[in-house]
């Protein structure tokens, strides 16, 4: 198999995965969190179906997640900020603005981020 490289603009137009693999180049986030970010924005995986998703072994046995519930709730901060600060890009350079965009990171989970504060502990 042949790879051919090719700018992010001419694979995709989504200004949410170019932000997030503006983040991966600078090595600001961690390969789980990178991954499960590119699965969500570029494979349209939800969620859910990548919290279920299990390494698999030779031999059968165990079968540990694939990704850590932290890595999960990191990576939807991380889609949240790369579509709003994409989208801000956009905007931005459809104004004649290209380097306008802030750069601060989010300071607080994205809507719909579970994590134990907010998780019920009654069933």
């Amino acid at each position: 198999m042949r790879y051919k490289l090719v700018p992010v603009q001419e694979y995709s137009k989504d200004p949410g995965l170019n932000e997030l693999l503006t983040l991966v180049a600078q090595r600001r986030i961690p390969t789980p969190v990178a991954q499960a970010a590119a699965w969500n924005i570029n494979s349209k995986m939800p969620w859910q179906t990548l919290a279920a998703k299990r390494r698999s072994r030779l031999g059968g046995g165990f079968h540990p997640p694939y990704f850590h519930l932290q890595h999960l709730i990191r990576a939807r901060q991380v889609v949240a900020y790369a579509k709003s600060r994409g989208a801000e890009r956009k905007r931005n350079e459809s104004k004649g603005n290209a380097g306008a965009v802030p750069q601060g990171e989010p300071t607080r989970p994205a809507r719909g981020v579970r994590n134990f504060r907010t998780t019920s502990t009654s069933r």
